[in-house]
């Protein structure tokens, strides 16, 4: 093999043939299984989704022979792919993950629950699909759907008053020029872009309190009472 694509390929599903998969010791030695799998994750961002997808299936595959080493592997993919703070948190990779798991007996049905939940959370507002409608609540009490909104582009943003990240994002967003240049395109009756910012936690006060200091020219300024988003 000689290209470097087809070498990244080739390893991604030969990484794992020499590994024992059947010796559970090597769950108790992170130093060296967690940390073969996390090397091994990183192949996988070096190569398409398919083959990154066909990978994925190919080693959990190899962890079948011991129900230990299976809820061990697929744990590894559910705290790097899933967990909100993993610097590697892939929503599209952990997808195959949880195909697999599904399709597997080897989980408990009390954890299968649990890996279904995050099966049906992940399908939604995949790239090139549909976004899942939601109701969102203005400062006046009003409800409306976001699919209800006359606009070109949404840009959605989830936003806390005591989070320093949102605050960035906020700022960077209302002082954008180019930004800005496509909300001169707004009309009356249909606006080219949007932006619909949601408070989604449940101290309501603390965001009305800050609702003064957000932008509001092309802004939806809206919370989530519903605890739906």
């Amino acid at each position: 093999i000689t290209s470097p694509d087809e070498r990244m390929v080739f390893l991604s599903k030969h990484y794992w043939d020499l590994f024992p998969f059947a010796d559970t010791t090597f769950i108790s030695q992170p130093e060296i299984t967690e940390q073969s799998f996390v090397d091994y994750i990183q192949l996988l961002y070096d190569i398409d989704y398919s083959d990154a997808e066909n990978s994925i299936d190919i080693m959990l595959n190899k962890a079948k022979v011991n129900v230990d080493m299976y809820n061990y592997i697929v744990s590894l993919f559910e705290k790097y792919f899933y967990h909100p703070n993993s610097p590697f948190r892939n929503d599209e990779l952990y997808i195959p993950v949880l195909s697999n798991v599904m399709s597997s007996d080897l989980i408990r049905d009390a954890d299968k629950e649990i890996y279904a939940f995050q099966q049906s959370m992940l399908l939604k507002n995949r790239v090139n699909t549909v976004s899942t409608d939601f109701v969102y609540t203005l400062a006046n009490g009003d409800r409306k759907n976001m699919h209800e909104l006359k606009s070109d582009y949404i840009i959605l943003l989830f936003s806390n008053p005591n989070c320093s990240s949102c605050a960035t994002v906020t700022q960077e967003i209302n002082n954008s020029t180019t930004l800005k240049s496509i909300f001169s395109l707004n009309s009356s009756n249909k606006n080219m872009l949007t932006v619909l910012s949601v408070y989604p936690d449940n101290n309501i006060e603390e965001w009305r309190r800050a609702l003064p200091n957000m932008p509001q020219k092309n802004w939806i300024n809206s919370y989530d009472d519903k605890a739906q988003v």
